[in-house]
């Protein structure tokens, strides 16, 4: 896990496949939103609130193909379909 990491990080600008966690504090949901659909890849997102309201803002605001996570960690099931949004990431190489 890692916390503050800054926006212009590799690891903001990249979908990171693997047991990484990044956090990002922000001052109002809108922000949270506009960093969120910032990048061109969107498999999965997620967010971390104690209001009902900002869970519908995040969930009509995030651009996210696969699920919308929020207060906990677990976007999807090994044994369902899942796909993303925006940019296709098939043609990049490790």
């Amino acid at each position: 896990m890692l916390a503050d990491v800054p926006d212009d990080a590799r690891a903001m600008r990249e979908e990171p496949f693997g047991p990484l966690a990044l956090l990002s504090r922000v001052r109002n949901v809108d922000e949270a939103i506009e960093k969120a659909n910032s990048v061109p890849y969107g498999l999965a997102a997620y967010a971390f609130t104690n209001s009902a309201r900002n869970v519908d803002r995040l969930a009509e605001g995030v651009e996210v193909g696969n699920n919308l996570s929020i207060n906990h960690f677990v976007a999807s099931s090994a044994e369902t379909p899942f796909g993303g949004v925006k940019k296709n990431v098939s043609h990049l190489t490790a």
